[in-house]
């Protein structure tokens, strides 16, 4: 998964949450298990305890421009789940994963 994103703006990007990691249609509703959601970009990170992420259902949106990055590509990002059963986070996609690729840009 590529990624885009540009600094400052409100552009946002919306990603299903799968609980089937083989891409079945077994979706977790994520506003009920009271779970957290974090994008991380090594250096800079945002999550649903803002207002630059928010769950609805299975989907988490995130406005990426609120990153504080410089331009370039983050082939390290992450995308991490927090809940009851991993309050440490669980990577759900990111490196070894469905590998999430972040082109910023200024």
């Amino acid at each position: 998964m590529i990624l885009t994103a540009y600094k400052g703006r409100d552009g946002t990007v919306t990603i299903p949450i799968e609980s089937d990691p083989l891409g079945g249609t077994d979706y977790v509703d994520l506003s009920l298990s009271g779970a957290r959601v974090e994008f991380s970009a090594i250096t800079s990170a945002i999550d649903t305890d803002s207002a630059n992420a928010e769950i609805v259902g299975n989907e988490v949106t995130f406005k990426l421009g609120a990153l504080d990055l410089t331009q370039g590509a983050y082939p390290e990002c992450r995308i991490i789940l927090y809940n009851a059963n991993y309050p440490l986070g669980k990577v759900i996609a990111g490196p070894g994963k469905e590998i999430v690729i972040l082109n910023y840009f200024e």
